[in-house]
């Protein structure tokens, strides 16, 4: 899991951040919190598992050995 804390100065900057980090798959964690007119609001999010390279298919066809 990756977690991140989102920093603003107003209210209105931090739902803008946030609502681009929902759209890139991270999910919102706990509540926004407020101090001293700063806002944070902390998100989380899965890390991709690698996928693994899929094994090519060789050919059923037995090609020719070319000998140089």
């Amino acid at each position: 899991m990756e977690f991140d804390v989102i920093e603003a100065n107003d209210l209105q900057a931090l739902v803008n951040r946030v609502q681009d980090y929902v759209k890139t798959g991270w999910v919102l964690k706990g509540e926004v919190f407020e101090k001293d007119g700063n806002y944070t609001q902390e998100v989380e999010r899965r890390v991709a598992e690698q996928k693994k390279a899929t094994a090519r298919q060789k050919s059923w066809i037995s090609w020719p050995v070319v000998n140089s």
